[in-house]
């Protein structure tokens, strides 16, 4: 299940943890169990009543009547939080990205402020008008409540003990006391009741959300089929959109890759580069055509173990608030498995910052939770992104832009490190740089979606099409930053 390809799955999730949040499974149990013992008391309690006087039964239905106004009470609030859920999450974006360090530098140098302060605006008023749109439902309702649970059956007790106390004479004293007790205890059991049976009912629909967030059919639907080792991934008059309403961003793209092959993706920005390495992974799925994973269609596989054949860094890298071993290795941490993260730093590069550090591998990232933590530069954080590659044991690298936080000498190791870590694993690098393309055993050249060259490095200057223009122009670039850099020496 993909966080990102349904956006209303962060609603979903909202609604199904607030239970767990609260502890609401332990208050079911508990709550339960008391329900029980009152109930057994509140029997034997109508039991006495009804055997002074049949009538009495009225101000022991007048309580009960609370239970159905606070179940309606529980469904309009349910329904609040309903619509107030997406505002919610748009409140919590606005305060999360204005304390990130990612966004600081475009807060600080633009007007995107107040754009921000604009959605926070707009998502307070959004829940102002939906708590004055059930506000006033859910007061009349707990008035109702309040006025079945106490006055009526207090009031109502007193006035007929006194009626046939007075009126009748037909009430000594102290059985006036002991029915004023009865009616006292049975409003205050069921009071309780309601109260409990509320909370019992509001948490058990929690509950529910719960299970259907766990039954959440995502939009990418996982196959059955187990896949067998790697030996060719093929695609085949493959197109794709993000909606229906937008252009395509592949057109028609046919290629196929072998097993051991090391392939470069290349072309200008928004050529739909990026778009190619998650149909790949299955992050979105094809709109036309069919990607073919050893002649079978990647829909039929079972999703996770598909996704576990690839091993990826994309160019929006990120490092989690974990240790570098656990960023590292993306899953807990053990002595057998320590030694994996440690080498894995090693061939990418990182180790030379981290093993500096005081607590090393085990050294804390961001100051997400503790001040002490490390904040590692760029190109440093898309090393350790890179380590991830190596510490997995997998058929298809995926590489979107590897080196793109690293100066030229740091992408020349990087790139040395991976064709070492990488030897007899086929692998797709994604890049703008043609660097990585030269010792490529195939080259897809892509503009505007469509896949206009293949061929090796030699083919394509040969044939002296797109890709040698931009090869050309790359490197004229390349010559006149060093000319520039001899004259400043």
């Amino acid at each position: 299940m993909s966080f990102d390809s349904d956006s209303q799955i962060f609603d979903k999730y909202n609604r199904a943890t607030w239970v767990i949040d609260r502890g609401g499974f332990k208050r079911i149990i508990e709550g339960s169990a008391w329900t029980l013992g009152s109930l057994l008391s509140l029997v034997l309690l109508v039991f006495y009543l009804i055997s002074i006087d049949p009538l009495l039964i009225l101000f022991i239905l007048c309580p009960a009547i609370v239970i159905i106004f606070r179940v309606l009470k529980n469904n309009l609030e349910l329904e609040k939080e309903k619509e107030m859920t997406p505002y919610e999450r748009q409140k919590d974006y606005v305060r999360r990205t204005i304390l990130l360090k990612d966004f600081a530098k475009e807060i600080k140098t633009t007007n995107i402020f107040v754009v921000m302060e604009k959605l926070f605006k707009q998502a307070i008023n959004k829940n102002i008008d939906i708590i004055k749109k059930y506000g006033w439902k859910i007061a009349f309702l707990e008035i109702i409540s309040d006025y079945f649970a106490e006055i009526m059956p207090i009031g109502g007790g007193f006035i007929y003990g006194c009626y046939r106390l007075i009126v009748l004479e037909n009430l000594p004293v102290s059985e006036f006391s002991v029915l004023v007790s009865a009616i006292t205890t049975c409003r205050n059991k069921i009071g309780h009741l309601a109260r409990y049976f509320s909370m019992q009912q509001k948490h058990c629909l929690w509950v529910q959300n719960l299970r259907n967030f766990l039954e959440y059919e995502p939009q990418i639907k996982s196959g059955t089929v187990i896949p067998e080792d790697f030996e060719s991934i093929e695609f085949k008059n493959v197109s794709f959109r993000y909606t229906e309403d937008m252009d395509y961003i592949i057109k028609n793209v046919s290629f196929k890759i072998e097993k051991g092959q090391t392939v470069a993706v290349v072309g200008h920005n928004g050529a739909g580069k990026t778009t190619l390495s998650k149909l790949l992974m299955r992050l979105y799925d094809v709109t036309d055509g069919e990607i073919l994973y050893n002649g079978r269609n990647i829909k039929e596989y079972d999703l996770l173990k598909y996704r576990e054949k690839f091993a990826s860094v994309f160019q929006d890298y990120k490092v989690f608030a974990m240790t570098v071993a656990e960023n590292v290795l993306t899953e807990e941490v053990t002595d057998e498995n320590k030694e994996i993260a440690v080498n894995a730093l090693k061939m990418s590069g990182a180790y030379k910052k981290i093993g500096r550090l005081p607590d090393k591998e085990d050294s804390l990232l961001t100051k997400e939770f503790d001040k002490e933590g490390i904040q590692l530069s760029g190109g440093e954080t898309q090393k350790v992104t890179i380590a991830r590659l190596f510490a997995r044991d997998f058929s298809i690298a995926v590489l979107d832009e590897p080196s793109s936080a690293l100066d030229p000498v740091a992408e020349s190791k990087m790139y040395d490190a991976l064709m070492e870590g990488t030897k007899g694993k086929t692998v797709i690098y994604i890049s703008h740089r043609l660097s990585s393309a030269t010792h490529s055993d195939k080259i897809l050249v892509f503009n505007k979606g469509n896949l206009s060259e293949q061929g090796t490095h030699e083919e394509l200057i040969a044939k002296n099409g797109e890709y040698a223009e931009m090869f050309t122009l790359q490197a004229s670039g390349y010559t006149q930053d060093e000319e520039v850099s001899d004259i400043e020496e």
